[in-house]
């Protein structure tokens, strides 16, 4: 009886695997069909159990109007898929449809066509047989959705001048307390840039008669625009654009040196040069000093480019403090020194103690300051000091960070007071 139940086993094993290996190949293609009134220059197609976009459908550029045979791929007749995510991208390389069209699931079978229709219909992304593509797209004209779009905006495809005069609103705007410009020109082009020199367009103009609106070059309208009684020009939603003559960007390193300023007070005979990127003025608060702000600093948070200069003459202190530089330096490391014996402490007399730690330097040649620090570092460790004391917030840091000497700690010298005041 086991015996005959083995055979029996055996038996059924083997057909499972005869019918296992019959399983036919099946591949799938479909007609992809572009009647979106645009040209694209990306599609790809792939099951929605996969995570990669690897399979690309366009050489080139698929013009609006064209047909492509493409093949999606060829599967076991019990795998193959029948839903499908797709991803285009138009001739900008932007996304064409919605940006979460990749988590939609299009039911997809062999012979099927895939017709991409404008981004403004309803249905963006149309999937049928081929007898129903013959009769619902047999009256299709290449071009007319771009066509529709614009003259649905009030535009004359042919005849752009027919539009209206928009002179009044042609020109450079800097959008009031925000970090953006648009120009317009009399050929109904926009761009808008912002601070950075970062550009948003180019798109064209609509002329609605009481105003403009400025749409992308996918018909989406980004902004209408009204004359003002002043000359400016507004949204709806009262922000204001006044005219500018240039589009002034934020500082940068690149920038020419073009203005000259002379120090107020005692120091006329000083000048400095700066861009025209930035603005000079008398700091109130503080005598012989110069401010610097970017022209443009209003609405962003860029205030890394601001910076004061001043000029102090050292008098009211110590006389060694009023002999030059040369006598103030000897005489400031003496009053670290006193300090450091007043909180009950010794300082250690070692050969780097009032060499530079590699200042800004850190910043673009950071091997020199780490040498520079190391050497600092290395020669307090070898005198014996069990810390390093500074009164200087560059020091602190590159002596802590890149000095490569981890076991002998740094402070700044109000920590070491605060905790001779019992406050830390």
């Amino acid at each position: 009886m086991k015996k005959t139940l083995a055979i029996l086993l055996s038996a059924v094993m083997v057909l499972a695997l005869l019918a296992g290996c019959g399983e036919k190949d099946v591949s799938v293609s479909v007609t992809l069909v572009n009647r979106s009134g645009r040209d694209i220059s990306s599609i790809s197609i792939t099951p929605s159990t996969s995570s990669d976009w690897d399979t690309e459908f366009v050489d080139g550029m698929f013009h609006d109007g064209e047909s492509i045979e493409s093949g999606l791929g060829t599967y076991k007749e019990s795998e193959v898929p029948t839903e499908w995510n797709i991803l285009v991208y138009g001739e900008e390389n932007y996304i064409l449809y919605e940006t979460d069209v990749d988590e939609v699931d299009f039911t997809m079978h062999d012979g099927d066509c895939v017709v991409f229709q404008s981004p403004e219909e309803s249905i963006s992304i149309v999937v049928c047989t081929d007898a129903e593509y013959q009769e619902l797209y047999a009256d299709y004209t290449p071009g007319a959705a771009a066509e529709e779009v614009e003259e649905a905006a009030g535009m004359d495809v042919n005849e752009m001048g027919d539009a209206g005069d928009i002179s009044g609103y042609t020109g450079c705007w800097k959008l009031d307390n925000e970090p953006f410009y648009f120009v317009i020109n009399e050929e109904y082009e926009w761009i808008a840039v912002n601070l950075y020199g970062e550009q948003v367009g180019p798109g064209y103009v609509v002329n609605e008669g009481e105003n403009i609106t400025l749409c992308m070059e996918d018909g989406t309208e980004l902004v209408s625009l009204w004359q003002t009684a002043y000359g400016a020009l507004s949204d709806a939603n009262g922000k204001t654009l006044t005219a500018s003559e240039y589009i002034m960007l934020l500082p940068t390193p690149e920038d020419e040196l073009n203005q000259t300023v002379s120090f107020p007070g005692g120091f006329t005979n000083v000048t400095i040069d700066y861009p025209i990127q930035m603005e000079a003025h008398e700091q109130s608060s503080v005598s012989n000093s110069l401010s610097f702000n970017a022209v443009m600093e209003d609405g962003t948070d860029d205030y890394y480019s601001n910076i004061m200069i001043a000029f102090q003459p050292i008098e009211g202190f110590d006389p060694y403090m009023e002999k030059g530089a040369a006598a103030a330096k000897t005489y400031m490391m003496k009053m670290l020194e006193d300090f450091i014996r007043a909180i009950g402490a010794e300082p250690v007399v070692y050969a780097q103690r009032n060499e530079c730690c590699g200042g800004y330097l850190t910043l673009d040649e950071k091997s020199v300051a780490e040498s520079r620090s190391n050497k600092v570092m290395t020669s307090a460790k070898d005198h014996g000091a069990e810390m390093v004391i500074t009164a200087c917030p560059l020091c602190l840091y590159n002596l802590q960070k890149n000095s490569g000497v981890s076991d002998l700690p740094v402070v700044y010298f109000t920590e070491l007071l605060a905790e001779a005041l019992g406050l830390k």
